[in-house]
């Protein structure tokens, strides 16, 4: 993932308390589709707004104006999930 973010961002999004912490069952879960999400980005964008995606504003009722990295680290694995979900509907028309 090319997201450009720092490392308070990215523990946020994987519900890290501390790098050397091992790995929870939640973080491993959240880490999976946080690489789904990635790659359903890279199927709808050309690279670099699959990448920029996730720090963009977006007008999606799910995001309210705020960028998804906002509101999946504000919401947990649960946003993350949704935000997943979002993109594979859109990957499949559904």
């Amino acid at each position: 993932m090319h997201w450009r973010l720092g490392d308070a961002e990215v523990r946020l999004l994987l519900g890290q308390q501390s790098a050397d912490a091992e790995w929870t069952e939640d973080q491993v879960a959240r880490l999976r589709m946080l690489v789904q999400i990635d790659r359903l980005l890279h199927v709808l964008h050309d690279g670099p707004l699959a990448d920029a995606w996730v720090t963009r504003h977006n007008t999606n009722v799910l995001f309210a104006g705020q960028s998804p990295l906002i509101v999946m680290t504000a919401g947990g694995a649960g946003v993350i999930a949704e935000v997943r979900d979002l993109l594979v509907a859109r990957v499949t028309g559904g």
